[in-house]
């Protein structure tokens, strides 16, 4: 549990000379009497650590529950590390049909974690942990390389390639080097860039709008797309949007899971993709899982959807089999 004290998370300290206001964070433990010095120190850091990530002049106490679950925690992250450096992470490609043929004309990848005793890990679970021990740009720099590295592969076996969406974070978008790292990667497996599409979250353009401007412009002059994930969910808008060379914007799927159940909630998704549409960006839904959604999104004006209606996401070798399908 936690709580805050003084003004905006400060405390004011009067000096002879001058009034200082400082931010002060407090961790505080409720542990066995009998535990030794240094378990004590140990909790009293972990109740540090989670007061520090409740913001400025959070006070949190420390209970039993909290210290299994803050050790889950920490294990996950330990066990993370090793996948990343021992190949337990694998992709999966989940296809994106346009509405007006219903044929497959991209996929987004998605990462997947099965640790060495064949365990499933869900990327709900790991990929917050991920982003909360820094872990989070090492997974994108491996995602990157590895979708670079699956389309290269898909060249030299079939004709049939389309564009791939790659799911970058926020801390990755906003690093200096990540244009450049983009291109190097483009030059070294001798992929054409419109074959790659950046998705980003409405966070990445509301976190730093000014340089989240420059680095999709960079994108856009590269030739590579980019889209905004989970529209809907930010504080963004789609006139921030209207500065910007945004491809698609892919509809966060609680609209479409939940939105469509109320004819306020229809209403509102309806005028997102109109809008959308009228500025000249693709308009993407996620999760279509019933026809009843998928005769929704057609009626508003989408152009794409993503979903189990379609499909689940694929290994490379099944998604290959499942465009091709389409060929035929």
């Amino acid at each position: 549990m936690f709580r805050r004290f003084g003004k905006n998370g400060h405390i004011e300290l009067q000096t002879s000379e001058n009034n200082l206001v400082v931010s002060v964070s407090i961790g505080a433990i409720i542990d066995d009497i009998h535990s030794d010095l240094l378990t004590l120190q140990h909790n009293a850091e972990l109740a540090l650590i989670e007061a520090k990530q409740h913001g400025h002049g959070s006070v949190y106490l420390l209970d039993n529950s909290d210290k299994n679950r803050i050790r889950e925690t920490a294990d996950i992250a330990s066990q993370l590390i090793h996948a990343i450096d021992h190949n337990e992470l694998y992709l999966v490609f989940q296809p994106k049909v346009d509405l007006s043929t219903m044929q497959p004309v991209s996929a987004e990848c998605l990462v997947r974690w099965q640790n060495a005793s064949g365990q499933l890990i869900s990327p709900g679970q790991f990929i917050p942990i991920a982003e909360d021990a820094n872990l989070i740009g090492k997974i994108d720099e491996w995602v990157l390389n590895e979708a670079y590295k699956t389309i290269q592969s898909w060249k030299q076996t079939t004709n049939q390639i389309m564009p791939v969406a790659i799911n970058v974070s926020a801390q990755q978008f906003h690093e200096p080097y990540f244009i450049d790292s983009v291109k190097k990667a483009l030059d070294l497996y001798q992929i054409e860039p419109e074959l790659i599409e950046i998705e980003i979250t409405e966070y990445s353009l509301i976190e730093d709008n000014t340089l989240a401007e420059n680095q999709i412009q960079s994108l856009y002059e590269m030739g590579v797309s980019v889209s905004v994930d989970d529209f809907g969910t930010g504080q963004s808008n789609l006139a921030t949007l209207l500065e910007l060379p945004i491809n698609h914007i892919k509809i966060d799927q609680s609209f479409i899971k939940y939105g469509l159940k109320s004819t306020k909630g229809m209403k509102i998704l309806e005028s997102i993709v109109q809008l959308g549409a009228s500025l000249g960006i693709k308009m993407t839904a996620e999760g279509v899982e019933t026809q009843e959604q998928l005769n929704c999104v057609m009626k508003f004006g989408c152009h794409q959807v993503q979903g189990y209606f379609f499909s689940k996401p694929l290994n490379s070798d099944d998604y290959l089999t499942y465009i091709n399908s389409f060929s035929k």
